[in-house]
């Protein structure tokens, strides 16, 4: 309301003094509520929901006894790259029973949604990230962009491996616990 009034727009007299000012009025809130939307992420974030056939793909490979990603991981290599004397290392926890995975970045917590699990394929959707600031922000941006370009994964032993669309190696882990 107060950006109308700072518009000097008054309501009331332009529906009594137009015959189309229920028109204008659903203008009016449109072109507010469009022009008024969220711009803090200037990314396309994606709403839709995983389809008939992934869910189904998902849950059957979760359920099918196939729990060799159902663990908690400490990361070694973001995009290749050893991480050497890293005091807090971003971890990884799948649950395949939820469909979910939770962790920290080595700064913030995070969790999300396994939206499609299948042999040697894993996507995952929107990641909610808490918004602390730490003094070394950079192995927790690079984590977080890595874990959200995730396509592929391969398990040696306990040695876990995700890849993105090219099938380039971004993230590797060692099994935590």
């Amino acid at each position: 309301m107060k950006r109308l009034n700072a518009l000097k727009i008054n309501i009331p007299r332009l529906i009594l003094t137009n015959k189309l000012g229920a028109l204008t009025i659903i203008l009016i809130t449109l072109f507010f509520g469009i022009s008024c939307g969220s711009t803090a992420n200037s990314e396309e974030v994606s709403n839709k929901e995983p389809s008939e056939e992934n869910i189904k793909t998902t849950e059957a490979a979760a359920h099918d006894g196939d729990y060799q990603l159902h663990d908690i991981w400490n990361t070694t290599h973001i995009f290749q790259e050893e991480l050497v004397g890293v005091e807090n290392r971003p971890t990884l926890e799948v649950n395949l029973a939820d469909l979910e995975i939770m962790g920290s970045n080595g700064c913030n917590h995070y969790n999300g949604k396994i939206t499609r699990y299948s042999k040697n394929r894993i996507n995952f959707g929107n990641i909610a990230v808490t918004n602390k600031m730490c003094l070394e922000m950079e192995v927790p941006d690079s984590f977080d962009d890595a874990l959200n370009k995730v396509a592929y994964y391969s398990r040696e032993n306990l040695i876990l491996y995700f890849y993105d669309d090219a099938g380039d190696l971004i993230l590797q882990f060692a099994k935590g616990d």
